[in-house]
């Protein structure tokens, strides 16, 4: 492994660029599957496709970035090398997903969010649930309903940068090779 972490014989990789790029396709993921929120919201059928694709982010990520580790740095990334590189990724998709979710906010939602809310709370009522728990929700729901398109998007973005870690951590982990491997 060289200084300026590359694998011995190969051309110094930009992760930051590398980053960029895997980000903008994380985005486009992340873009998709936002397309599939207001199925979830009326918890339709397609809204499992939302549910599935919000699991499977992680897995898209560590797979972007075990590629770029066998494509772009020979087959060999450290550990800080694959948690900067997953970080970054999901932080640039995260930045994308945010854009898209201010625009689905500002243009298209139209207050869907907040009816499904409510919608939710008064299933909730009618199945008997009351109390404190009922009262808590409801608020949830009015705040929500009196948050801004951007209030959302950003406060979205924020929430996720706390999963971005864990899970950038995780795959720093899972994929961190200190040596090529050799065939036999």
């Amino acid at each position: 492994m060289n200084d300026n972490g590359t694998a011995q014989g190969s051309s110094p990789v930009n992760l930051m660029r590398l980053a960029g790029r895997l980000g903008l396709a994380m985005g486009a993921y992340y873009v998709v599957r936002l397309a599939f929120f207001p199925s979830y919201i009326g918890m339709g059928t397609l809204g499992l496709f939302y549910v599935a694709m919000l699991v499977a982010a992680p897995f898209v990520c560590g797979l972007m970035v075990k590629r770029a580790r066998d494509k772009h740095l020979g087959g060999v990334m450290t550990f800080w090398q694959g948690f900067n590189l997953s970080f970054l990724v999901m932080l640039f998709g995260g930045l994308v997903e945010a854009l898209a979710q201010y625009f689905y906010y500002r243009y298209i939602d139209q207050g869907r969010l907040a009816g499904g809310l409510e919608r939710s709370i008064s299933v909730l009522e009618d199945n008997g649930l009351g109390g404190e728990l009922l009262s808590q929700a409801r608020a949830m729901a009015d705040n929500i309903a009196a948050m801004s398109p951007i209030d959302l998007a950003v406060g979205n973005f924020v929430d996720g940068i706390f999963w971005i870690l864990i899970i950038a951590l995780l795959i720093g982990l899972v994929l961190k090779r200190n040596a090529p491997r050799r065939m036999v």
